[in-house]
C-alpha cells in the first residue's frame, strides 16, 4: 500500500467509482471484468481494486467530504494530479489536451447495437454487403443510423454526430466524402439491392402488401426528377414523387421507386404492378429451384381509391396479382351496390362484435364491360380475393402503413426536403432513406408490446432516446471505453425486446477506438 503522508499537500479529492472501508481506506476499481454468477443465471461484475489512500477523518460521512490523504498507488493511477491540493492555473492548463481527439469522451453504444442486431437478422446487412460491399454497406447503415437518430438528413452535421456515436464505419467520413459516395452509387446497383431486397422482405405463402405514392418538394437544379407537378401545397413548387411497397402485417418496406414530380399516380401505379409481377415469378423460380411448394407464393395489393382504373385492374389481374381497393365516391358501382345492399348490411347477421361495425360482402363487376366479377365490402372496398367481409376489413387494420412510413420520413427522417446536385444523389439518397425506413420499422416491430402497457414512454422516438443514453466512457489513463452505468428498467426492457444483452453491448465497446 505505502506509506500515507498526512500532510495538507497530499490531500486530494476521492475520484468516482471508489469503496471505503470501515477503518477509512479508499479501494478505487481499477478494472471491470464480467464473471459467471454462482447459480449460472448470467454474468456479474468482478472489479480489480487498488487501494488509493485514506479518507481525512475515518468513521465520518465521507460522502459529504470527499477528501483524502493519497498514497504512492494513487499518484502512479492519476499522475496528472500529483501536487493537485497546490495546482496552479499554469500546472492545470499544462494538462489540458493540445491536440482535439476524432472520438469524443463519451460514446452513445446502445442504438448501434440494437442497430446492428436488426440489419443482422432481417437479412439486410447480407444483401447490402453483397451488392456494395463492406465499405459502402458500413457507410449506408451510418447514414440511416444518423437519420434515425439526428431526425435528419442533412449530411454536413454527420462528422459531429459520428464522434459521439459507435459507427459501422472504421473512421469517421466527412460531408465532402458523403457527397463523392452519393454521387457514387449507380442507379443499377440500386435495383440490384431492390431486387435482392423484396424477395427476403416479402416472405412466402399468401401475402398483402400496402401501396402508395407520395410527392416531396425540393429546389435542386438541373437534377431531371425535379419537375413540377401535383404539389399539394403549392402548384408552382417542383416535386419528386415516390412510392413504396410495405408488408401489411407489419409494414416492413419491400420495394421503392422514384419517379419525376410530373408523373401521375396511376402511371407510377403501372410500373410498380411490373415490379411486383416479376417479384413474385423470382419466388416462384426460388421455390421451384427448392422444392418448396408448400407456401407458394401469391401477393395482393392494397391500395387507395386514387389507383382505380379499368387499365389497373385488368393489369393486375393479367399478372396474376391480387388486389383490395377502396373504391372511388362517384363510381356508378359504388352507389349501385350502397342502394341495393343498405338495408341487407344492416342485419344482425352482419353485425360484427369484434369491432362493433355491420359489413357485407357481394359479388359484381367493377365495370360494365368487366370478363369477371369482384368481391365487394362495405365500406365500399372491391376485391379479386374470394374473402368475407370480416377478413376483408381484418386485412385492412394495417392499410395505412404506407402513409405511416411517410409520415415517419418526413416528420423523423428528414425527407420533408430534398437538396442534392445530381441524378445519382437524389437516387442514393432514397436508398439510404429507404435502409432507415426497414431498420425503424424493424425497431418499431420488436417494441411493439412495450407500447402496449405504456404508448408515450415507448414512442420510436422515446426508445431511441433510451437507446442514445447507453453510453461508454473513456479512461483518460489507458485511452480505452467502458459502461459507467447499469442501464435502467426500461433500457434492459428496450434491450430484451431487441434481442441485445449486455455482452453484445461491452463486445461494441471494446472495439471502440479514439
Amino acid at each position: 500500500m505505502g506509506r500515507i503522508a498526512k500532510t495538507e499537500d497530499n490531500i486530494v479529492s476521492i475520484p468516482k467509482s471508489v469503496s471505503v472501508t470501515a477503518k477509512g481506506y479508499v479501494y478505487w476499481n481499477a478494472t471491470t471484468t464480467w464473471v459467471d454468477k454462482a447459480n449460472g443465471t448470467g454474468k456479474r461484475a468482478d472489479h480489480k481494486k487498488e487501494c488509493i489512500g485514506v479518507i481525512l477523518c475515518p468513521g465520518s460521512d465521507w460522502k459529504k467530504d470527499r477528501r483524502m490523504y493519497a498514497n504512492p498507488t494513487y499518484y502512479q493511477l492519476f499522475p496528472s494530479n500529483k501536487g493537485s491540493s497546490q495546482n496552479t492555473k499554469a500546472d492545470k492548463a499544462a494538462t489540458v489536451r493540445k491536440e482535439y481527439p476524432q472520438r469524443f469522451d463519451c460514446i452513445s453504444v446502445g442504438l448501434y447495437a440494437v442497430a446492428d442486431k436488426l440489419a443482422e437478422e432481417s437479412g439486410l446487412y447480407d444483401v447490402l454487403l453483397d451488392v456494395f460491399g463492406t465499405e459502402k454497406t458500413q457507410l449506408i447503415l451510418d447514414l440511416a443510423m444518423y437519420m434515425i437518430s439526428g431526425e435528419t438528413a442533412v449530411m454536413q452535421h454527420f462528422p459531429h454526430w459520428a464522434a459521439s456515436h459507435a459507427i459501422f464505419s472504421d473512421s469517421i467520413r466527412s460531408d465532402s466524402f458523403i457527397s463523392a459516395f452519393e454521387k457514387e452509387i449507380s442507379l443499377s446497383l440500386i435495383n440490384k439491392f431492390k431486387n435482392s431486397w423484396a424477395p427476403v422482405a416479402l416472405g412466402d405463402g399468401r401475402v398483402f402488401v400496402c401501396y402508395d405514392s407520395t410527392n416531396t418538394n425540393s429546389r435542386a437544379k438541373g437534377v431531371f426528377l425535379v419537375q413540377k407537378g401535383h404539389a399539394k401545397d403549392d402548384p408552382e413548387e417542383e416535386q419528386v414523387n415516390t412510392e413504396y411497397v410495405i408488408r401489411q402485417k407489419d409494414g416492413l418496406p419491400i420495394t421503392f421507386n422514384v419517379y419525376p414530380g410530373s408523373i401521375n399516380d396511376i402511371s407510377e401505379a403501372a410500373n410498380m404492378f411490373d415490379c411486383l409481377s416479376e417479384l413474385k415469378k423470382s419466388k416462384q423460380r426460388h421455390q421451384e429451384r427448392n422444392k418448396n411448394t408448400a407456401d407458394n407464393i401469391s401477393i395482393a395489393v392494397i391500395a387507395d381509391r386514387g389507383y382505380v382504373s379499368y387499365d389497373n385492374i385488368k393489369d393486375l389481374r393479367d399478372k396474376g396479382i391480387g388486389f383490395i381497393f377502396l373504391l372511388k365516391k362517384n363510381m356508378d358501382i359504388t352507389n349501385e351496390v350502397l342502394d341495393n345492399h343498405i338495408d341487407e348490411v344492416k342485419k344482425s347477421a352482419n353485425f360484427m362484435l369484434k369491432n362493433g361495425k355491420f359489413a357485407l360482402t357481394v359479388k359484381k363487376k367493377i365495370f360494365p364491360d368487366d370478363e369477371k366479377e369482384s368481391w365487394f365490402s362495405y365500406i365500399v372496398y372491391v376485391s379479386d380475393q374470394e374473402m368475407t367481409a370480416a377478413e376483408t376489413i381484418e386485412t385492412l387494420v394495417r392499410r395505412d402503413g404506407v402513409e405511416k412510413t411517410f409520415r415517419a420520413l418526413k416528420s423523423r427522417l428528414g425527407m420533408d426536403k430534398i437538396g442534392v446536385h445530381s441524378e445519382n444523389s437524389m437516387q442514393a439518397k432514397n436508398l439510404i432513406w429507404f435502409v432507415a425506413s426497414v431498420i425503424r420499422t424493424l425497431l418499431f416491430t420488436k417494441t411493439e408490446t412495450a407500447r402496449l402497457r405504456e404508448k408515450k414512454r415507448n414512442s420510436i422516438p422515446a426508445v431511441v432516446d433510451l437507446l442514445e443514453e447507453i453510453r461508454a466512457d473513456k479512461d483518460l489513463l489507458t485511452g480505452t471505453y467502458a459502461r459507467r452505468y447499469l442501464p435502467t428498467k426500461l433500457q434492459k426492457r428496450i434491450l430484451n425486446l431487441t434481442g441485445v444483452t449486455l455482452e453484445d453491448i461491452d463486445a461494441v465497446i471494446e472495439n471502440l477506438t479514439d
